[in-house]
């Protein structure tokens, strides 16, 4: 659930979404969003169980609260999305720009500190996969003239004030300053 929530009408989203209206979507686009988005997804969950094996049940908590408080900012940045330009319709060109801009978004820091913090951080992955590729299938059903229809930088924002409140419970929670 964290996974469809943090990546609501993300760059990722964006442009799969660009991409259906310009080329009709089919199977190819949706095979490199969906290997893209779960193959990132499974990164982000394996870094996070890397990194958690080796840090305290303190640490790891305070990785969540910082990884949430980058997903707010992430999730409230302001940005101008560009319709893709891309003459060739490389579908290889698709997956490294689908990548590049998965790479560090909300979805994939929550899953990270989620993995890291998490006994079954395979599991945490796997649902990470699937919020990831069913985003990406609604945006990719949708195009970009429902996704425009939708009210996402409001949800955006409100989506991203309220990881920041939770960022803020979960720090002082680590450093045991409540609970």
């Amino acid at each position: 659930m964290a996974a469809i929530l943090a990546g609501i009408g993300a760059r990722d989203q964006l442009i799969v979404a660009s991409l259906r209206d310009r080329a009709g979507g089919g199977v190819p686009l949706a095979g490199v969003a969906l290997s893209c988005g779960v193959a990132t997804a499974l990164l982000a969950a394996w870094a996070g169980q890397v990194v958690g094996a080796g840090i305290s049940d303190s640490a790891e908590t305070m990785l969540l609260a910082i990884a949430l408080a980058l997903a707010a900012l992430e999730l409230v940045w302001r940005r101008d999305i560009r319709e893709p330009a891309e003459p060739t319709r490389s579908l290889g060109a698709l997956a490294l720009v689908l990548v590049a801009s998965q790479i560090g978004d909300a979805t994939r820091l929550v899953l990270f500190a989620l993995a890291a913090g998490s006994a079954g951080p395979a599991m945490t992955g796997a649902g990470g996969a699937l919020g990831s590729a069913a985003g990406l299938m609604a945006a990719l059903a949708i195009g970009r003239g429902g996704m425009n229809a939708l009210p996402l930088r409001r949800l955006r924002l409100a989506l991203g004030g309220l990881a920041l409140v939770a960022a803020a419970i979960v720090g002082l929670l680590a450093r045991s300053l409540i609970g």
